[in-house]
């Protein structure tokens, strides 16, 4: 009897209830969207240790392990295994758009069940073992995935040398396919051709570039130069030049030294000078009133790069007229002349002397105590037809101690004029003067210097299509900007200090947009049209104690209550058609009192649709804030919208039978239909806004469809039960559920 009564216990045992069998392992990813902190995984753990949580940076690939209770919390479903869970990011800001959030398992690698011989084996502790080593089997699978393998059809392949004997060796696959090691790239495992061979017993990067036909390098000292600082070494230079010029075209290498030129070196088309660095290769010119570079005719294809140009002008009267000038006129013109990494000092009249000259650049370069102008434009041409200088593009680039920094004048016109990253210092006539006769174009100016002005900082005379901005003028004793006779310019973000005369001088014939700058902060001298400001106070942010009445004078403007005393209500202003466009900002800022927005007799799409409803801000939380823009004379459009923003409307029911129900009504509290429905996505949701759903009838939540997102399989929800979610301007996401019809068991 006693052993029928043993036998039958431990077949009870063995029949006993046991818990969920362990589905398929699939990590979960997600993106970051600025806002949502908790994301759900549907995988088994048994302690929430087991979780492991990585972001990476997507375009770099760097990798942050987090920590369990320092950045990340763990919420579990169910126990012994739990069947998913919630990770929830604890740090002050969510995870932006270009960061990633990886949550993998890995399975405690311990066993920890000590079975007593003759004892009770129950059936939950012989599945949670079992559990516990499909999951150890799933993680190791998962390693071994992201290994490399060998197909099954290959032989097994051989063990690699231990750690002694590979350090330092490369690892290749040999002709049979195999593994193996080497301590050097065997030579015939790679095919050179005979020219290759060639190119690569060159010893130079100068002797290669000749063998592969690009354009042959002459090097000064080759033709005579002494590179002394005393020897006269123009002939040696012009040799190397005509040597070049004569092969069809080349590079004149100046290496590093000084050479002492005692006249003009002259420019060539296809023939480069390029020396070793500023400073490092320097042209001492000892002759009298002539330029150390230019050209005697039109010229192109022409760079001169890395070098100091010095005309050793001491007083104006004496040394070199200017440091290069390409001023010659006819057909062609001159063209794609580049001046890079190369410092002038010390000429009579101008660093550079640019006449007749289209598709051309000066950059990372320095003109310094030239006694006339840095940079003179001469588009004095009577033979030219159309406009004398075109497409000059100078950037990376500082002029200091001249008349004038940049000098355009004559009879003819300059167009398509872009200076980028100039610093104009300490000079004593205008930083950028530009006055001619005809009509210059396309002129812009962004993010330059002008500090120690004596003169204007920028003066524009009989021009269109200008644009100056990012710029700061600092120390101007004349007028910052004189746009005399200008139309269409744009003054955009520029900053004024120390000007003596107006930060702003219109012509009477100018139209001037003046954006970033409020006009009570300008000194306006304006001989016809007063300048038109717009944007001046993008968001701005002012601070409202009571009820405000917003005006169209507050255009992209922030409004706040902060420091109220009570619930302010901002009033949205009445648009007429060229108001359309309109857009203000509004930030809850005293926590505890709702923020109200009265739209009026229109509305505001998608809050309340109709018009004539109020919207609060019932959360009342510090940060939650709403961008309204005026999309038509009846419609206001939410831009974006962080936190909850209620109609003052009763709940809203979904429709039966719609699968992509609206919440156009903004963020509210929804009920679903009272048929049984799979819900796929939510119409007319905007970037930030949160929804409440409550269900009214056996509601499935399709959350692997496009347009919902939070588990790896479908959400079932019956009578009774709530759902909280985000819409990351992409897709719903599921941030809570309740299930209320059960056992009021939260998750996600």
């Amino acid at each position: 009897m006693k052993k029928a009564i043993l036998i039958i216990l431990l077949v009870l045992a063995f029949c006993a209830p046991a818990n969920a069998t362990v589905s398929s392992y699939s990590p979960s990813s997600y993106t970051g969207n600025g806002s949502t902190i908790k994301f759900a995984f549907a995988f088994e753990v048994f302690d929430t240790s087991e979780v492991v949580v990585t972001v990476r940076l997507t375009d770099t690939g760097v990798e942050t392990p987090y920590v369990e209770d320092s950045d990340y919390s763990v919420s579990l479903t169910g126990s012994d295994p739990a069947t998913g869970g919630t990770v929830t990011t604890l740090a002050d800001d969510a995870l932006a758009s270009t960061q990633t959030i990886h949550i993998t398992r890995l399975t405690e690698q311990t066993q920890t069940t000590d079975l007593i011989p003759g004892g009770t084996i129950p059936a939950d502790t012989l599945e949670d073992r079992y559990d516990k080593l499909t999951l150890q089997v799933q993680d190791l699978q998962a390693q071994i995935d992201r290994c490399l393998k060998f197909p099954i059809t290959d032989t097994e392949p051989d063990d690699l040398a231990n750690s002694v004997n590979r350090a330092s060796k490369y690892l290749f696959f040999g002709t049979d396919g195999a593994p193996s090691i080497s301590s050097s790239v065997v030579n015939s495992e790679a095919t050179v051709s005979t020219f290759m061979e060639t190119v690569l017993d060159d010893a130079t990067g100068r002797a290669a570039l000749t063998t592969m036909g690009g354009m042959a390098v002459y090097n000064v000292l080759t033709y005579g130069a002494a590179g002394d600082g005393a020897t006269d070494d123009r002939a040696a230079i012009q040799a190397a030049i005509s040597a070049a010029s004569s092969a069809g075209g080349g590079t004149v290498f100046l290496p590093e030294a000084t050479y002492n030129v005692a006249g003009t070196i002259n420019l060539v088309s296809e023939v480069n000078i390029i020396g070793e660095g500023i400073n490092v290769t320097k042209i001492d010119y000892s002759g009298q009133d002539t330029p150390a570079f230019a050209a005697t005719t039109t010229i192109s294809h022409v760079t001169i790069a890395d070098m100091t140009i010095d005309g050793n002008s001491t007083d104006g009267t004496d040394g070199a007229t200017d440091g290069i000038d390409i001023s010659q006129t006819g057909s062609p013109l001159n063209a794609s002349i580049h001046i890079v990494n190369v410092a002038i000092t010390a000429c009579q009249d101008s660093g550079i002397h640019w006449k007749n000259i289209r598709n051309s650049q000066i950059e990372k370069s320095i003109i310094s105590f030239c006694y006339d102008n840095g940079i003179y434009f001469d588009v004095n041409d009577a033979a030219s037809t159309s406009c004398s200088v075109r497409d000059v593009y100078i950037n990376n680039f500082t002029l200091e101690a001249a008349s004038y920094g940049i000098l355009v004048e004559g009879d003819n016109q300059i167009q398509d004029l872009h200076l980028e990253a100039v610093y104009f210092e300490t000079i004593t006539g205008n930083g950028l003067n530009i006055n001619t006769s005809s009509v210059n174009s396309n002129i812009t100016v962004d993010g330059c210097d002008f500090e120690s002005i004596t003169g204007n900082g920028i003066n524009l005379e009989i021009s269109c299509y200008i644009t100056i901005s990012n710029t700061l003028f600092n120390g101007v004793t004349g007028d910052a900007m004189i746009l005399g006779n200008t139309t269409t310019a744009t003054v955009l973000n520029c900053r004024f200090n120390t000007i003596t005369g107006d930060d702003l001088n219109i012509g009477n014939l100018s139209q001037v947009t003046v954006i970033g700058c409020k006009p009570a902060d300008l000194s306006i001298a304006s001989a016809g049209r007063a300048p038109i400001f717009t944007d001046y106070n993008m968001w701005a942010i002012d601070a409202k104690t009571t009820n405000y009445q917003i005006l169209l004078s507050d255009n992209n403007k922030t409004f706040t209550n902060e420091g109220a005393g009570g619930a302010i209500t901002f009033s949205l202003p009445t648009i007429a058609v060229k108001d359309i466009g309109f857009r203000v900002r509004i930030i809850c800022r005293d926590a505890g009192e709702n923020v109200t927005i009265n739209p009026g007799a229109i509305g505001i799409v998608p809050i309340d649709g109709t018009g004539g409803t109020d919207v609060i801000n019932t959360a009342s939380r510090n940060g939650d804030s709403i961008t309204l823009k005026a999309l038509t004379l009846n419609d206001w459009a939410v831009e974006s919208m962080v936190g909850q923003w209620l109609p003052t409307t009763a709940n809203i029911t979904f429709a039966d039978v719609d699968d992509t129900p609206s919440v156009i009504h903004g963020s509210n509290f929804f009920l679903s239909g009272t048929a049984t429905e799979t819900i796929t996505d939510f119409d007319d949701g905007v970037l930030g806004q949160e929804i409440t759903v409550e269900s009214q009838a056996a509601i499935t939540y399709d959350t692997t469809s496009s347009g919902l997102s939070g588990s790896s399989q479908d959400l079932v929800t019956a009578d009774g039960d709530v759902t909280r979610w985000i819409y990351n301007g992409t897709v719903w996401k599921l941030i809570q559920f309740t299930d209320v019809s059960a056992d009021n068991r939260s998750g996600i």
